[in-house]
């Protein structure tokens, strides 16, 4: 941050590279090794937020970034939460993240934590790795609802060939 004159201003590194929707609309679909790859990035960037008490509330493609040296970045911390709130200090949260990888807590405006960006992270490989979202509907609503209600997409998973593994992690 800073200020010249009457204009004060914040910048950012540039970062030459590309999201991981990008990889989605190029159907750039993740094998075993690419997700193991994605998820230790992955994980380690949710692992230093969460050490510093943060939430991220957004985990999706499209904040993931990678540098053409292959570093994963994870970005737009834009709803972000801390988990230390005073006492009595309740969020007041209007948005709830992108619906294809919302979870549940988010949707029912419930207490969230680590386990929130845990559960929009494996909405994000499911996508990677099937082509597919877990859940698609014609409306937000139909999707939000299907993230409450609907069972697992089990057929989505096996018609993609994923191994039993990766279907239950």
């Amino acid at each position: 941050t800073g200020q010249e004159g009457d204009v004060v201003f914040f910048s950012m590194a540039y970062i030459d590279g590309e999201t991981f929707d990008d990889y989605i609309e190029h159907k750039k679909w993740f094998d075993a090794e690419h997700a193991k790859w994605f998820l230790s990035h992955a994980i380690a960037a949710l692992h230093s937020a969460h050490k510093a008490n943060i939430v991220h509330l957004d985990i999706k493609p499209a904040n993931f970034l990678i540098d053409r040296g292959n570093n994963i970045m994870l970005t737009d911390f834009g709803l972000a939460e801390t988990l230390i709130k005073d006492a009595g200090e309740k969020s007041q949260r209007e948005a709830f993240g992108t619906p294809a990888y919302v979870s549940p807590e988010q949707i029912t405006r419930s207490s969230t934590d680590q386990r929130t960006d845990i559960y929009s992270l494996g909405a994000t490989l499911f996508h990677l790795m099937t082509g597919h979202p877990p859940f698609n509907g014609a409306t937000i609503e139909d999707i939000v609802w299907a993230h409450l209600e609907k069972p697992f997409p089990i057929e989505v998973a096996q018609e993609a060939n994923l191994q039993i593994g990766w279907i239950h992690l």
